[in-house]
């Protein structure tokens, strides 16, 4: 059943792209067919990214911002030395993180999903 399942993230991925890669707002991942996503991960540029996972998981749709800034972690192993991680405090502040597995998402959610975004950011 493998194959299948990667066949359907990876539809469910092209189907999150497709839909939202008109949306200005948003940094979105290459569309590529030879990656299996994990979750179909964008960006959000403006400071309305709260404000869109938050509308989201009223709906109880799945989402998550998780990418911890590097930042945190090197300041407190190396106290004495003035790190900086600006990009990766950027990324900290703007990802995105939608489910593809096809046993927590369906079209249907997809399509919500993408509407929504779209509602809120446009």
């Amino acid at each position: 059943n493998l194959d299948n399942i990667i066949n359907q993230r990876r539809s469910n991925f092209s189907i999150y792209f497709e839909q939202l890669k008109n949306v200005k707002q948003l940094f979105l991942p290459i569309n590529e067919n030879k990656i299996v996503p994990w979750r179909f991960t964008f960006r959000v540029i403006d400071s309305k990214r709260d404000q869109l996972v938050e509308k989201l998981r009223s709906k109880k749709i799945h989402v998550s911002t998780w990418y911890p800034s590097l930042e945190v972690r090197y300041k407190n192993e190396y106290p004495l030395y003035d790190i900086k991680c600006p990009n990766s405090r950027t990324l900290t502040n703007q990802i995105v993180n939608l489910w593809v597995d096809p046993n927590i998402v369906d079209l249907n959610t997809i399509n919500l999903t993408c509407n929504l975004i779209e509602e809120i950011l446009t």
